[in-house]
């Protein structure tokens, strides 16, 4: 495949193509694609009611994006959960600025800054304790130690958070164990994204309650 990382020499599209900052290394650049694809094209691409041949979505939860007209703080009053806050693709979930301000753009969490961005608060994380003022930082209003709060007991811990404010978003970084906790507190006509293959919900169509569940393929630069 030309397009594989794993090589040498790759072919990319010009347009997803960008100069480095100064202000980063080349390895710190390189976390960025697809942390960023996989916690934007999940949340933001326009729904499609169709699946990729190996079995995730070819569209999203189809949330209009802070960067679009009318997209900035769109879902205040709305809560959001991201379970794996602490990783690479959860983190892009969190805060508006930390993108662009300096290195530490490649460690703070994807999923955090673009869902702080798109004004969701309370905005919850799970992370373990010693990773809270990382989620923090970007962006989450609260986390969550899943070391002493199983995920069983995790919708409990989000009502107590939430109280009547609907969770409209939760974005599912984590690999296993942890998708029917949170599919359980999603409101309805809400929108979750996992960053595998779902075990939970309606594929590839919204469920009778209006929700959407999306394992999102995280490949910018793929034809489909």
């Amino acid at each position: 495949n030309d397009r594989s990382a794993f090589q040498e020499y790759t072919i990319a599209d010009a347009a997803r193509i960008a100069r480095i900052p100064s202000n980063i290394t080349p390895e710190q650049a390189a976390t960025l694609p697809l942390a960023l694809a996989t916690a934007a094209i999940g949340i933001y691409k326009p729904k499609e009611d169709s699946l990729r041949p190996d079995g995730f979505d070819r569209g999203g939860t189809g949330l209009t994006p802070p960067w679009a007209p009318g997209g900035m703080g769109k879902y205040a009053g709305q809560a959001a959960l991201v379970i794996g806050g602490a990783s690479s693709v959860g983190q892009f979930g969190t805060n508006r600025f930390t993108l662009l301000d300096h290195h530490k753009l490649t460690y703070y969490s994807t999923a955090l800054q673009l869902l702080h961005a798109s004004g969701f608060n309370p905005l919850i994380a799970t992370a373990s304790a010693r990773n809270e003022s990382y989620c923090k930082a970007a962006g989450a209003t609260q986390v969550v130690d899943y070391k002493t709060t199983p995920y069983d007991k995790l919708p409990v811990a989000v009502k107590d958070i939430v109280g009547t404010t609907p969770v409209g978003f939760v974005y599912d970084a984590a690999p296993r164990g942890t998708q029917v906790a949170g599919f359980s507190v999603l409101a309805p006509g809400g929108g979750m994204v996992v960053a595998f293959k779902p075990e939970v919900g309606e594929r590839a169509k919204d469920d009778d309650q209006g929700r959407r569940v999306v394992g999102v393929f995280g490949g910018a630069n793929e034809p489909e």
